[in-house]
């Protein structure tokens, strides 16, 4: 099963794309993105892959991943909980062609080097940066830019304590590519039972 490319939905910016999602399920979308995603869940349950992890997510729920980086939400099946997340896409162009390079930009630069295998932040984290998630979807758009800003700098300042890489491999822009080949099988496997309990990935 190899993810397919899925683009952001138009209108979203100008900048980055965010948009506030609600919906009666979240589907197994075995796909990738040719942006940065940030993703807080507002409200849902189930499971959450990316690159070669599976794991369960709940609430609060705050990821982020690089391009490249194939990924999906399934909901819970039969799951009564009101599915809602804040989905925020953006580029590297966004902070110039030098500005990533400055030294002061380091903590930034190490934040996306390290989107590349996916980054799960902690429920304190996102407990902090609710209220700007929040905001952000109705926001005017320059302010909306100040609040993303500042979003990133608390989530580039954030101790190591409270963030997790997720994937042991990492990707780059082509998740087709033969360095991500290994993770097909495991991913066609999470298809057909991620509504059963795995503990043992024997695909």
């Amino acid at each position: 099963m190899q993810p397919f490319l899925r683009e952001p939905p138009l209108g979203r910016g100008p900048f980055f794309s965010v948009w506030h999602r609600k919906e009666e399920e979240i589907r197994f979308a075995w796909h990738y993105h040719e942006a940065f995603e940030l993703t807080l869940i507002v409200g849902s349950q189930g499971r959450r892959l990316v690159g070669d992890s599976e794991f369960t997510y709940d609430a609060g729920d705050l990821v982020l991943v690089g391009p490249g980086v194939p990924h999906t939400y399934a909901s819970t099946e039969g799951s009564f909980t009101a599915h809602e997340q804040i989905v925020i896409h953006f580029d590297r162009r966004l902070f110039g062609e030098h500005a990533l390079h400055d030294p002061q930009m380091a903590a930034l630069n190490d934040l996306l080097n390290a989107a590349g295998k996916g980054l799960l932040f902690a429920p304190t984290v996102s407990q902090r940066l609710l209220p700007l998630f929040l905001r952000l979807p109705t926001e005017r758009a320059l302010a909306r830019l100040a609040t993303f800003c500042t979003l990133l700098d608390a989530l580039s300042e954030t101790p190591a304590h409270e963030r997790t890489l997720l994937s042991a491999v990492t990707f780059g822009s082509d998740p087709k590519s033969k360095d991500a080949q290994p993770i097909q099988k495991i991913s066609r496997f999470l298809e057909e039972n991620f509504h059963k309990q795995i503990s043992i990935i024997q695909a």
